[in-house]
């Protein structure tokens, strides 16, 4: 049987909306959260927080453009065997 991580977000409602963390993805000295909504299947790219000392891992939105792609190809070349990628 494989392990899922299930991560609840909290939407601007703040209603929670469970994502699986597909994987994380080492990129400039930061970690970054490629997460699978479980209902509708969308991406959702975000940069892990320092939590240390903390039980819930933080996240935050990545504003740069090259950096949310330069993840996002990182995650495809790992996961090219797995999952089909439309451009």
């Amino acid at each position: 049987m494989e392990y899922r991580e299930v991560v609840l977000l909290s939407d601007e409602d703040g209603s929670e909306l469970e994502f699986e963390r597909l994987d994380l993805i080492p990129y400039n000295n930061k970690q970054y959260a490629v997460l699978m909504a479980v209902k509708e299947g969308d991406l959702l790219i975000l940069q892990v927080q320092d939590s240390s000392g903390q039980d819930d891992t933080l996240y935050d939105e990545i504003e740069d453009e090259q950096v949310l792609q330069a993840v996002f190809q990182q995650f495809k070349d790992r996961h090219a065997t797995e999952y089909s990628f439309s451009d």
